[in-house]
């Protein structure tokens, strides 16, 4: 009986124990949650919630926030969502899983103007990893089966997986040569909306990079942490990039910075398969010479090596400037800013003569002149 007792005491003593780790924890985690919107909002975010709550006794700590809401300070983004949770081990209180469930709703820019979308996913979860204090290291979303739509944009995109990682330091960069942020994306079964698929068509088989944000990216409006970003000598490295985008197969590295507009500045070094026929598909489209398309086919086959798949591919530079983008020598399209721009007025396009100058300097060509019908190429 005396030996019964003995255990019953020590159950209680350790159940009470238990209970008691357990709402220690769960406090733990909505403080987190709290500290971490009231750091937003101390950035000029607004970030609002209906409702918070906790459970999950004794198995796991699960926060629900419902009504999620964030608006960046310029208006220049903003997401809502439905539901919003974060579930961890009581053993383990510094990685936290979440999930979204419900519809979403978010205003982002593209291409230079605001654009709306409503969507839904039918999983979309990840895992938040925390350092003991308190700050964000890691965070790895999973979305898959997403299918979203802009009404005032008139467009619809969809996906079949979309899987980001996100690496953090454990102190802030304060220099132009320190690391803000590791990215790593994987894109899969991508449909594009018809206005911004160009000539490859909507569906992206596959796309995948991994990005180095360097330099010190402030946690204020969007806009303003750009442009200090930018005025910081802050670059986005790429040490491989591969996407294939319809007959294109394209692998690259490079580096990406921002102009006075905030357009993009780049300089990749590629390995392009699936040359000839894009060349072609362009050439049917009007957007390259027949002749020029035959050619560059004819000069794949000279001058191209076999990739890792056994196909032929053939280095070219890719380059951006001035708002216009580059493939090797041929301008292939126009790169509007990041942002709206503040006075409605958009940003000129091309090279802009320097001070004291009279013509801006030769841009690449767009064409190569043929004097004379190419040969008769065979394609196979």
């Amino acid at each position: 009986m005396r030996i019964f007792t003995l255990s019953l005491c020590a159950l209680l003593l350790l159940g009470g124990g238990y209970t008691g780790y357990w709402f220690w924890a769960a406090d733990r985690m909505v403080g987190t949650v709290l500290d971490g919107v009231e750091d937003w909002r101390q950035a000029g975010y607004e970030v609002s919630f209906t409702d918070l709550s906790k459970s999950g006794f004794p198995t796991e700590v699960r926060v629900e926030m419902r009504d999620p809401n964030i608006t960046d300070p310029l208006k220049a983004w903003s997401w809502l969502g439905d539901r919003l949770s974060l579930r961890a081990a009581p053993w383990q209180p510094l990685e936290y899983t979440l999930a979204l469930t419900g519809p979403q709703k978010a205003e982002v820019p593209v291409s230079g103007r605001q654009v709306d979308l409503a969507f839904e996913a039918t999983r979309a979860d990840g895992v938040a990893r925390f350092d003991t204090s308190g700050t964000l290291r890691q965070v790895i979303l999973t979305i898959d089966g997403l299918n979203g739509v802009s009404e005032g944009f008139d467009a619809k995109l969809s996906f079949d997986r979309v899987r980001l990682t996100l690496d953090q330091p454990e102190r802030p960069a304060t220099r132009y040569d320190q690391e803000t942020a590791l990215l790593e994306v994987l894109g899969q079964n991508i449909t594009l909306p018809e206005r911004f698929a160009g000539p490859l068509g909507q569906r992206l088989d596959h796309f995948s990079g991994r990005f180095r944000v360097m330099g010190p990216l402030p946690q204020i409006d969007l806009r303003n942490a750009l442009t200090q970003w930018r005025d910081a000598g802050g670059i986005l490295e790429v040490p491989w990039l591969k996407t294939d985008w319809g007959p294109l197969a394209l692998k690259a590295e490079g580096t990406i910075a921002l102009d006075e507009y905030l357009r993009p500045i780049a300089a990749f070094d590629t390995k392009i398969g699936g040359l000839s026929e894009t060349m072609r598909v362009l050439a049917d489209q009007g957007l390259v010479d027949q002749g020029l398309a035959q050619i560059t086919g004819f000069g794949l086959q000279l001058f191209a090596s076999r990739g890792d798949n056994g196909k032929p591919e053939i280095p070219l530079p890719v380059s951006a400037q001035d708002g216009e983008f580059y493939l090797g020598p041929f301008k292939v399209a126009t790169l509007r800013p990041l942002l709206p721009p503040l006075d409605g007025v958009e940003p000129p396009v091309g090279a802009v003569p320097p001070p004291g100058g009279t013509a801006p300097p030769p841009a690449p060509v767009e064409a190569i002149p043929l004097p004379e019908p190419p040969p008769t190429v065979n394609w196979n």
